[in-house]
């Protein structure tokens, strides 16, 4: 089952470059998601998305670690993440702003 869900973590990121808007955002960004065992970095800039497997060595303007579970359901849009998920750290993140503008660069 694990390595099932995994999958479909690396699916989500195989996917995400169709899903981008240019023009959302004016600089650029770097994202650096921690899903459980997985480790994902997302360069967007006005005009280009970038989706490498790992962490870069630049640091990351937005960091998420979270489950496979949270993650997944969030991305089906079965689950909004709250307040009491950072507060018991099933969810941590350094910007929940830039995680909107994420959001927004992908929808």
């Amino acid at each position: 089952m694990e390595t099932n869900a995994i999958s479909e973590v690396a699916e989500v990121f195989r996917l995400l470059p169709a899903k981008f808007h240019a023009g959302r955002i004016s600089k650029t960004l770097v994202y650096y998601f921690s899903i459980d065992e997985e480790k994902w970095t997302v360069t967007v800039s006005a005009d280009r998305c970038e989706i490498e497997r790992g962490k870069k060595d630049v640091e990351a303007d937005c960091f998420l670690k979270t489950s496979t579970e949270i993650f997944l359901t969030t991305i089906r849009g079965e689950y909004m993440p709250s307040m009491m998920d950072v507060v018991t750290g099933k969810l941590k993140t350094n910007s929940p702003i830039l995680l909107s503008t994420f959001k927004s660069v992908f929808s």
